[in-house]
């Protein structure tokens, strides 16, 4: 076999070999691009590490692939380079639509390529890829080292918040490597962590997700607390002592442990035990302890004590 064709076939079988392109150092400078603080923007210029972030995605040979603020479009490439079935690219900053628009007509022959300027919030992700059989999607992020390990942190962890239990009950995240921030320009002040998100086949709870993340976000306000504390926050005072005693018990959930302590399964039947208490007392849900106090409002404790003590 000669030479020639042993470096075709190893082309075809990595991805696609783009033709030469200035790098992304030269790309910067001649744009004259600068990251923007206000935009959390840190460039990676090395070729390696995207290609690293890239290939910890899995294979996306042949499949639909959506990426948020590529800036100037170091990991982009390392995507075209897979081959992927369609790519579209969301990108706040319009001083990065020259650069898209480039490797856009590089991807051209063998690949879609959608370039969308824009905010990911305003960004419908359900019309991307309006072809594509199904939707459930694997996730990578990037994110600074803190919220990387937050985000995977498990039972008894420092790092556990209600991040961690709120990514656990939809997805299985997994913390894949870490990048240096000397890698970034301008060096960030942290490091950062690739993790790959995976969804769930079956959500672990069927309570609607505002009601989950309130209750969440009560059980993890005082971490150090007695978690009961944080609950009990979430019933109006003249009910307060009775609702919270029943919540508990509902959920066989110990009142004393704290919130890191709690597997994601004990949040959820706290969860589900208030979702069944705003069911019986439909008022409850739009009770705000930290919206201002009006005289005489608030629930009648009649007909609760008798219930929580039982």
């Amino acid at each position: 076999m000669s030479a020639s064709t042993k470096i075709s076939k190893a082309l075809t079988s990595t991805g696609i070999r783009l033709p030469p392109l200035p790098t992304i150092r030269d790309l910067v400078k001649l744009y004259q691009l600068r990251a923007i603080k206000q935009l959390s923007q840190n460039f990676l210029m090395d070729e390696r590490l995207t290609d690293k972030i890239v290939r910890a995605a899995g294979n996306i040979r042949d499949h639909y692939v959506l990426e948020v603020g590529p800036g100037p479009g170091g990991i982009t490439r390392s995507i075209i380079r897979q081959n992927p079935r369609h790519l579209v690219v969301v990108e706040k900053d319009r001083r990065f639509m020259p650069t898209m628009e480039m490797l856009a007509e590089v991807a051209q022959p063998f690949m879609r390529m959608d370039i969308v300027q824009g905010d990911i919030l305003d960004y419908r992700i359900e019309g991307a890829f309006p072809d594509c059989p199904q939707h459930d999607w694997m996730d990578k992020v990037r994110a600074p080292k803190e919220v990387a390990e937050r985000i995977v942190a498990p039972i008894l962890s420092d790092q556990r918040c209600r991040l961690s239990v709120m990514n656990q009950i939809w997805s299985s995240p997994d913390l894949r490597f870490m990048i240096s921030g000397r890698a970034f320009v301008p060096k960030p002040e942290v490091d950062v962590g690739v993790v790959t998100i995976v969804p769930l086949q079956t959500p672990l709870t069927q309570v609607h997700f505002d009601t989950v993340e309130k209750v969440i976000r009560h059980i993890f306000s005082m971490r150090q607390k007695y978690c009961r504390r944080g609950v009990s926050n979430l019933f109006p005072p003249a009910v307060r002592e009775e609702m919270t005693k029943l919540t508990f018990k509902r959920a066989d959930v110990d009142p004393l442990a704290r919130s890191f302590q709690l597997s994601v399964a004990e949040c959820l039947r706290i969860v589900e035990a208030y979702d069944e208490l705003v069911r019986q007392h439909p008022e409850i849900a739009s009770y705000d302890y930290r919206a201002p106090k009006l005289k005489g409002a608030g629930l009648e404790s009649d007909g609760l004590d008798s219930e929580a003590d039982r």
